[in-house]
């Protein structure tokens, strides 16, 4: 039997995104959360990977990218998405060559994970 598609929540306060995570849990993904990027890579197996990382550190851009880059390191196939306010164009910026999803913002809602979840699922060729 396959495991369910985990979203791995790097948060100090993973309630925070219990909206932007209803989309997946609605579509059968389990939901994991570890509060910060070391106990993270700690976590991280490179032979099942999350599906996606959702990196929620409060961290500026540049903090950001070397905390995405530490996931990539570890599980180079997993996808990743940020909880950031960063402006969009300062964010793509930054994150360029990383191949990161768009982030969420600050205090997401169901819309918000429904658009992630939509973008995840094109990246990985599903409907």
């Amino acid at each position: 039997m396959r495991s369910p598609l985990t979203v791995l929540l790097v948060s100090v306060d993973p309630d925070s995104l219990g909206l932007a995570m209803t989309p997946f849990l609605e579509e059968g993904y389990a939901i994991a959360s570890t509060p910060t990027v070391d106990s993270a890579v700690k976590l991280l197996d490179p032979n099942n990977p999350p599906v996606l990382v959702v990196l929620d550190t409060r961290e500026e851009a540049d903090d950001l990218r070397l905390s995405a880059m530490r996931i990539l390191k570890t599980c180079a196939f997993t996808q990743i998405t940020a909880v950031t306010n960063i402006d969009a164009q300062r964010f793509h910026d930054a994150m360029e060559g990383l191949g990161m999803l768009a982030p969420l913002p600050k205090n997401p809602q169901a819309a918000d994970g429904a658009r992630v979840l939509t973008a995840l699922k094109t990246l990985r060729g599903e409907k």
